[in-house]
């Protein structure tokens, strides 16, 4: 819910909160600072390490469970780069959300 004071305006596909007629900012994430590599990250770091899976096992994992999925509305909270996008099958509106706007810049190429 957006506060009264508030108004969302959209710029190139991407939403911005304004108040008073301006941006408002929220402290700096990581993600903005490395959203370039994103993806990269994901796939070689964090996957193997963090969690001691394949990042493309898991994405052959989803596409599995998800290739049923028709005609639906989808929204993904942390969508990062919208990776999900390209998952789905294409029949679907998808919608994601994310603290970056970088990465949801990155997003929307897909």
């Amino acid at each position: 819910m957006i506060k009264n004071e508030c108004k969302v305006v959209y710029k190139n596909g991407i939403g911005y909160v304004l108040k008073d007629g301006k941006e408002l900012k929220w402290s700096p994430w990581l993600g903005d600072l490395f959203a370039m590599f994103y993806d990269t990250t994901m796939e070689k770091s964090v996957f193997p390490h963090k969690f001691n899976a394949s990042y493309k096992k898991h994405i052959q994992l989803l596409q599995n469970k998800l290739k049923d999925i028709h005609h639906y509305t989808i929204l993904e909270l942390a969508a990062g780069s919208g990776n999900l996008a390209d998952i789905l099958p294409h029949d679907n509106i998808y919608v994601g959300i994310d603290i970056s706007a970088r990465l949801l810049r990155i997003a929307l190429q897909k």
